[in-house]
């Protein structure tokens, strides 16, 4: 196995297991409300961090013992998390994209609605007025398939990041070579 195979290996892993999940929430979420949206966030968030953590283990797990000679430093790690983790970033953007483009068109209006009905229960009226405005004003930004993409990217990268980093510290493994003093 290669580094290139190896990162492309546990990236699809994160990415099929992380949009598997979706696909599943899809299917068996039923009539969007507010239950469901606030359970599509829990699984959702938790998909994406059990996904990355167990795949950016065992993929750093593997280049430290079979492709690195049991060695691995924290900027291995991080160089080779950052490449896993943009697999399953890219992805997870794509398949929302096709999710809210194709599987669920009225989605990202649901979700907006949703969250209208969220502030409208926190704050008082005169906040929500001023919040609801504000929100009306960024609203085609924000359904702007493009943005949504890189939302969703980001999403997914900016976790895979912190996960690469915890990983990198539990793995790191570094032999110090004693030259002899002769």
């Amino acid at each position: 196995m290669t580094l290139n195979s190896l990162i492309i290996r546990y990236g699809l892993y994160a990415a099929a297991v992380i949009i598997g999940f979706g696909i599943l929430s899809f299917l068996f979420m039923g009539e969007i409300n507010m239950e469901n949206m606030k359970m599509g966030e829990i699984t959702g968030y938790a998909s994406i961090i059990l996904s990355l953590g167990i795949f950016l283990f065992l993929g750093l797990r593997k280049f430290r013992d079979e492709l690195n000679g049991g060695n691995l430093s924290f900027l291995q790690a991080l160089k080779v998390g950052v490449m896993i983790v943009l697999i399953p970033s890219i992805g997870f953007g794509a398949y929302n994209h096709v999710y809210a483009e194709w599987l669920d068109p009225d989605f990202t209006e649901k979700y907006y609605q949703h969250h209208i009905d969220q502030l409208e229960d926190q704050l008082s009226p005169a906040e929500f007025q001023a919040e609801k405005a504000k929100l009306e004003s960024q609203k085609d930004m924000f359904m702007n398939p493009f943005l949504s993409f890189v939302l969703m990217f980001l999403t997914v990268f900016l976790i895979g990041v912190v996960l690469t980093i915890l990983i990198a510290f539990i793995l790191k493994k570094e032999t110090v070579e004693v030259s002899s003093l002769a």
